[in-house]
């Protein structure tokens, strides 16, 4: 799911264009959109190889990987065929990735060869997130 203003539903709905699937909705307050894919098939076929091929920086990285493992546990095994011991060890191990993704996430370990910051992903840091200041007193740059 990508959530935008929604003064930018145009962008979102231009996504899905350009992808071919996924839906865009905004929420019952009409200040959010949202783009969202919820077929698992679409999500294998394109949604993952764009961000195998192009990945994301930071933790949003860590938690694609934790949300792809655990679609494919879902998806990979069937569940109702699996006796219940080894069918609650996969619900067990899904719940534990989604219990460690997001603001949960204590492992932040990210090799730093996968880091590529480019003009792009700079841009959007500085516009959606981040604040830069200088502290002329210590000549120190902070990041937030």
């Amino acid at each position: 799911m990508i959530g935008l203003h929604v003064d930018d539903r145009p962008l979102l709905e231009w996504i899905s264009t350009i992808l071919g699937t996924g839906i865009v909705i905004n929420n019952k307050e009409n200040t959010v959109s949202y783009f969202i894919i919820t077929d698992t098939e679409r999500l294998k076929t394109i949604l993952f190889p764009i961000f195998d091929n192009f990945p994301l920086n930071t933790t949003k990285h860590l938690d694609y990987l934790s949300f792809k493992e655990a679609l494919e546990l879902a998806y990979h095994v069937n569940l109702s065929s699996l006796d219940n011991k080894n069918r609650t060890e996969i619900i067990d191990k899904i719940v534990d990735l989604k219990n460690k993704m997001n603001n949960k996430r204590t492992n932040f370990y990210i090799n730093n060869n996968h880091i590529r910051i480019t003009p792009y992903w700079l841009l959007g840091l500085i516009e959606g997130e981040a604040s830069f200041q200088l502290y002329r007193k210590e000549l120190f740059i902070k990041f937030k």
